[in-house]
């Protein structure tokens, strides 16, 4: 398990609005900042890869909200995105499964993701258009979820609840 990814790291690190404006007005600045994070983790990849060699690794990290990315979709390609590539090339060459979790809106990038070599997106929420999705993209990247945690997570659930959504989650996407 790999939690909080480049995005979420940077948030963590000067807050979310700050996060969001710095992109806006120092994307220079947030570059060099988002590579630094980057090569952190992809020394830590090398480190998980090389010494336990897992079968898969779920890499953690939330690119936007239950209805939108976090930042335009270009700007996600030239300040998130490069991070990836090279961990996640990491991985792939060294036969490890890619899980990147992403419970979010991420219908945009979904191309980026395949791209990247995600082999399963855990979390995908149902405003995405998880159908048109399976049809467009499956065989090339996997989709888990289709249940958002609103729907089961809440005071007074209960185990009917959940059967009855895990079940419409699979009779919809099979």
């Amino acid at each position: 398990f790999m939690g909080t990814g480049v995005f979420e790291e940077l948030h963590h690190l000067m807050g979310f609005e700050d996060t969001l404006m710095n992109v806006l007005l120092e994307p220079e600045a947030m570059l060099e900042l988002a590579e630094a994070v980057g090569e952190y983790r992809f020394q830590y990849t090398k480190l998980l890869v090389d010494y336990l060699h897992p079968d898969a690794i779920i890499s953690h990290d939330d690119w936007g909200s239950k209805t939108s990315l976090f930042m335009s979709p270009e700007s996600w390609r030239e300040l998130i995105k490069p991070q990836y590539v090279k961990m996640y090339q990491y991985m792939k060459d060294h036969g490890v499964m890619i899980i990147h979790h992403a419970d979010s809106y991420c219908e945009p990038i979904i191309e980026d993701m395949v791209e990247l070599g995600i082999d399963i997106w855990q979390g995908v929420m149902t405003s995405n258009n998880i159908p048109d999705l399976i049809q467009k993209y499956g065989g090339k990247i996997s989709f888990m979820g289709g249940i958002d945690s609103a729907t089961v997570d809440h005071p007074g659930w209960t185990r009917e609840e959940v059967k009855q959504e895990v079940r419409r989650a699979c009779k919809e996407y099979g």
